[in-house]
């Protein structure tokens, strides 16, 4: 094993990738990782070429557990696990991503905006008149959450469950070598989840409410045929993935890069037109989903570099999103730079379906945040802020921050009372 290999297989690596991948960039743009024997692309140019080329790059993926007796048995008790949209190619892709496109309709994410307004004041009311909380435990995972709770047609109160459910999936997806007992416990955890929705989708059929299950439910494109029971259940895990662990990250991790740059911080504040646009850079900056995994169906060559059939492929899309040929300058947080080609949501087929979802609540989150509170600091020192090492994943450990509540603060007056 080389130096670098070793230095991406050690605890923690994830923690702190950004100079590892820089070096990929300049040295070694295609980089096989040790013990998988998969392929790591660096460079923004490669991860897009491969985004868009499924016929090549294909986002099957070996069926997890086959073949393990006791994998088997958990998985006949519940419901079998079908490819939908993340782990699929056109054109079986493209009919699951017509029948689910209506769901995230512009017009439909433009009218959950008083909902997400609403929650964000209230997770503010829970608060409690306390000037010191976890902004990751106590703000930016419980509101995508609480927004998918109520989309779903489920109640908040699942939002433990929710996150847990995530978690486990999200590591299913980017831990190709994942521990067999770890491998059945999230088997077991994704039955549970299953169960769950299996029985709210019966109750849909025969009760439709306004929420997405019953637009999943209900949904027809000409002449195909329903979404069938596993279907659905794939295609919900798909949204409480990209609908709760990527917008929580998102803004944990804008929240943190405004508390490094107090100008921009203060500037945003005071021109609340400059949210979009911090947003744009803290997608790029941040990549909340930092790397999206294919498979090889042929061999291949990027940037001079052979890759053989049947390997896996790692885009990694926060390395594309500093790469120092497509964005000047990209370990500097500017939120006036062009960011239009960014990766964060990914690109072609795949590109993230709830991208609309995930940029409304951000940019309504820190609205609230910005209405509600003033004098926002970091509670502790900054170098006590660290990521968790989760493979592919921006995910902070925790932030806490304090600050007081705005001496205009009419929200919680007419919210709760004098």
């Amino acid at each position: 094993m080389n130096p670098r290999q070793e230095q991406f297989s050690a605890p923690g690596f994830w923690a702190d990738p950004v100079d590892f991948f820089s070096d990929l960039r300049r040295d070694e743009p295609v980089f096989e990782l040790p013990g998988d024997g998969s392929y790591m692309l660096s460079r923004y140019d490669d991860v897009k070429a491969a985004s868009a080329r499924p016929a090549v790059f294909s986002s099957r993926r070996p069926r997890l557990g086959e073949g393990d007796p006791e994998y088997e048995a958990i998985e006949a008790d519940s419901y079998p696990v079908v490819a939908t949209l993340p782990q699929n190619d056109p054109p079986v892709h493209t009919r699951f991503r017509k029948l689910v496109n209506r769901a995230f309709a512009p017009n439909v994410v433009a009218a959950l905006d008083a909902s997400i307004r609403e929650i964000a004041n209230s997770i503010v009311d829970d608060f409690g008149g306390r000037t010191t909380v976890d902004f990751c435990r106590d703000f930016a995972d419980v509101l995508p959450s609480y927004v998918m709770a109520d989309w779903l047609g489920v109640p908040r109160s699942e939002q433990v469950r929710f996150k847990a459910w995530s978690d486990d999936i999200v590591e299913t997806t980017l831990t190709p070598n994942m521990s067999r007992e770890r491998m059945l416990e999230t088997r077991r955890t994704y039955a549970d989840f299953q169960k769950y929705f299996a029985d709210i989708i019966e109750d849909r059929r025969v009760s439709p409410r306004a929420d997405a299950v019953s637009l999943l439910v209900g949904s027809r494109v000409d002449d195909e045929r329903p979404l069938d029971v596993p279907e659905i259940l794939d295609i919900l895990r798909a949204f409480l993935v990209a609908g709760n662990d990527t917008t929580a990250n998102l803004l944990s991790g804008a929240m943190l890069l405004l508390l490094d740059h107090p100008d921009t911080f203060a500037e945003v504040r005071a021109d609340r037109a400059a949210l979009p646009k911090m947003i744009e850079e803290a997608l790029r900056y941040v990549s909340p989903a930092q790397v999206t995994m294919r498979t090889l169906v042929a061999d291949e060559e990027m940037s001079g570099c052979p890759m053989r059939k049947d390997r896996r492929a790692r885009l990694v899309l926060a390395s594309a999103n500093r790469d120092e040929k497509q964005f000047a300058d990209p370990h500097t947080f500017d939120i006036h730079r062009d960011t239009s080609g960014h990766l964060a949501f990914g690109h072609g087929v795949h590109y993230c379906i709830g991208h609309l979802l995930a940029r409304a609540e951000a940019k309504i989150a820190f609205e609230v945040l910005f209405d509600r509170l003033e004098d926002i600091r970091l509670a502790g020192p900054r170098d006590e802020v660290r990521r968790k090492p989760m493979p592919g994943v921006f995910q902070l450990a925790g932030l806490d921050l304090t600050f007081r509540y705005s001496t205009g603060d009419t929200a919680r007056a007419d919210r709760l009372g004098p």
